[in-house]
């Protein structure tokens, strides 16, 4: 009897290693997907950052433009303001 539930004990404990071993493997693996997704989550942030920056550089650039643009039509239009009546 005693032969029979060693057999037994060692069967389960050799089940539950199996199980264990699975189950430790499954975690390192749902680990590494994580990490994997959070990199790709950083990588997006900091492009939309990157994105963002380009975005308002590039409607800063618009609105320098518009600003000399429209001193240069003041100028001209003080030059020609000033002018000479005879020329």
């Amino acid at each position: 009897m005693l032969n029979k539930e060693q057999i037994e004990t060692e069967k389960a404990y050799d089940d539950c290693s199996v199980i264990l071993k699975k189950f430790d493997k499954e975690t390192c693996q749902f680990s590494k997907d994580i990490e994997n997704l959070l990199n790709v989550y950083a990588n997006a942030a900091k492009n939309v950052i990157i994105l963002n920056f380009v975005t308002n550089f590039t409607i800063l650039n618009h609105y320098m433009i518009y600003l000399l643009f429209s001193f240069l039509a003041r100028q001209c239009s003080v030059m020609v303001t000033n002018a000479h009546p005879f020329i």
